[in-house]
């Protein structure tokens, strides 16, 4: 729900969520930073760090696998991770456009949407795995679920970079 907020998923009036709205503060939430000093809740960048973790263990994982038992529950895992972790390089992408709304000049927005799109392509493929997913059983597919549709419109207006 932090993410959700902080994205504008949640609470927004904003068109396209609080990340196009320069005034507001990109990560509200004391246990939710982009950056964190030692002895507080882990930053986003350590966040996106252990998800590419987790990626690489899932894998190692997956190239351990004897069994066809332990092949179709490692795969059933597998998607849902894959789920997860689309929806935070989604998720990232869209902070990277927030910075930028906000004046940060060293991001590459064109780079930025160009990941957005990749991840939001991948989100529309991924249907059968919403369905299980809890508040977002009723979503047609990872993309609708993840709440960014709106914004990712909204940044490619704003940046005059046409959708790929």
């Amino acid at each position: 729900m932090a993410i959700e907020a902080t994205i504008g998923a949640l609470g927004a009036s904003n068109p396209g969520g609080r990340l196009l709205n320069p005034a507001t503060t990109l990560m509200p939430f004391r246990h939710l930073r982009l950056d964190a000093a030692p002895g507080e809740p882990p930053s986003w960048p350590e966040i996106m760090a252990a998800m590419g973790a987790a990626r690489r263990a899932l894998d190692e994982a997956g190239a351990r696998i004897s069994s066809p038992d332990q092949r179709a529950r490692w795969s059933d895992d597998a998607a849902r991770f894959a789920y997860g972790e689309r929806t935070f390089e989604l998720w990232d992408a869209v902070l990277r456009l927030g910075r930028a709304v906000r004046g940060d000049a060293t991001l590459d927005v064109g780079a930025a949407l160009a990941d957005a799109d990749s991840a939001a392509a991948a989100l529309r493929l991924m249907r059968d795995v919403v369905h299980g997913a809890g508040e977002h059983a009723d979503a047609v597919d990872g993309l609708e679920a993840s709440h960014v549709a709106p914004a990712l419109a909204e940044f490619h207006r704003r940046f005059g970079h046409a959708r790929r």
